[in-house]
């Protein structure tokens, strides 16, 4: 009889353990996303860059071994097909500090996960982040990533999340640099950013979205966002939004401003803070898409004056060069070229995109243009002026699922106070293909 239990309990614990393992197995995913991309561009006074990489994308994302921990795994690549001349850095391909050749470049991503009770999920590793005051960008063929805790989950109407995030990987990177700051002596110190932040769907069209973010010796942020949208009929629909922002500057933040000479030495800022806000209407009509939007940065009392030229939502900088390429500026005017964030700048934009689908399957395009004045104050600096248009065509192939072709152009015109003109413009082509594997 004793043999007959012990027999019974490890056939139940062999087919318990094999239904988890089959639990985990399918829930688990593996998409593959290829992306040809060649970029152009020129600058006033500056030889024309261009490059063309293929990138190449594995994502696996594992169900939950007994409904509670699990694993993400990603590889990214760019591999070089031409981009040398005059270094071509376009953002395609990695270029080693001062040196003319681009690179070929990959990372590697990976999470642990842990599933609470089906209400709530906590991740760490290095993973590609999306909220309003951080979000890795994907704008090219490798997106930057980020070495975090996450924590987030749904309750109702409501989705709330934070983030204790250590390190960076900018998109031309293959490795990982640590938040933090620089203070007056030039010394690197680490210092993590944490975010709290979520939303809540009313209902009715209506939902809000909120963050707080901030680093010790670097500064705060904040950031909201409204949203109302309205059935009109079967063919029609409006959209009203609202958004609001603030950044704010301490700590060693604030006395490298008096070391670069923004203040006098024993003075404070004239202003640590900066905010913006924008408001945009939107309606569809059919195959017919408008949209109108307005964004202003506030002014400092003086340009010379003040540690916050721009309402930029980048965090604090990494060991080497800074540029730690997270967070990119959440402006409703915010497009290809230029964020039209800069202190002082308002700007009203206008967007208009259209479906082809009923003439030629799959096509649709969009044009979106951008006006700005940037308020130079009471510096008795003339007032600066920028603008840019965006066209873009879009072709999903119909007869190749998960195939797509993407025509970027862009220009941006900027005048100075001494009415000089600075014209960048670029163009890109991507080729776009997913295939998920299972």
């Amino acid at each position: 009889m004793k043999l007959l239990a012990l027999s019974s309990l490890s056939a139940a614990i062999l087919l318990a353990s094999g239904a988890q393992a089959e639990s985990f197995i399918e829930g688990s995913s593996l998409n593959v996303h290829l992306r040809n991309y060649y970029k152009t561009d020129k600058r006033t006074n500056t030889q024309k860059q261009s490059a063309w990489s293929q990138g190449i994308r594995a994502e696996f994302s594992s169900g939950y071994f007994m409904n509670m921990i699990g694993f993400d795994a990603s590889w990214y690549t760019a591999i070089k097909l031409s981009g040398d001349k005059n270094k071509a850095d376009v953002g395609l391909l990695r270029i080693k500090g001062n040196e003319k050749k681009a690179h070929s470049y990959s990372k590697v991503g990976g999470a642990v996960k842990i599933n609470l009770m089906d209400m709530a999920t906590v991740k760490y590793g290095r993973m590609y982040i999306d909220t309003p005051l951080l979000n890795d960008s994907d704008s090219r063929n490798v997106p930057s990533l980020t070495e975090a805790l996450m924590a987030e989950g749904e309750f109702g109407a409501a989705r709330l999340y934070g983030i204790h995030a250590r390190e960076n990987s900018a998109r031309v990177e293959s490795g990982y640099e640590s938040y933090g700051v620089y203070d007056s002596n030039g010394k690197h110190k680490k210092q993590a950013v944490n975010i709290i932040g979520g939303g809540y769907n009313f209902g009715d069209g209506f939902s809000v979205i909120a963050a707080y973010g901030q680093q010790k010796e670097f500064g705060s942020q904040f950031y909201t966002d409204a949203l109302y949208e309205m059935p009109i009929n079967d063919d029609m629909n409006m959209s009203l939004g609202a958004q609001y922002g603030t950044k704010k500057m301490k700590g060693d933040a604030q006395d490298n401003a008096v070391a670069n000479k923004l203040v006098s030495a024993g003075q404070q800022l004239d202003k640590d803070t900066i905010y913006f806000w924008g408001i945009n209407a939107g309606m569809t009509m059919g195959n017919l898409s408008l949209g109108l939007s307005y964004t202003d940065v506030d002014q400092p009392t003086s340009n010379t004056k003040t540690g916050l030229n721009t309402a930029s939502m980048a965090w604090g900088s990494g060991e080497n060069d800074g540029d730690m390429q997270n967070s990119g500026f959440m402006g409703y005017n915010a497009i290809a070229y230029s964020d039209f964030n800069r202190a002082g700048q308002s700007a009203w934009g206008i967007n208009i995109g259209y479906n082809f689908s009923e003439m030629v399957e799959g096509l649709s395009s969009s044009v979106v243009y951008v006006d700005s004045t940037i308020d130079m104050g009471k510096s008795g600096v003339r007032d600066q002026k920028e603008k840019e248009y965006n066209i873009k065509v879009n072709y999903a192939v119909p007869v190749v699922d998960g195939l797509s072709v993407d025509l970027v152009h862009a220009k941006n015109t900027a005048r100075n106070s001494a009415r000089v003109e600075t014209v960048n413009k670029e163009s890109r082509v991507i080729i776009k293909y997913d295939v998920a594997i299972f």
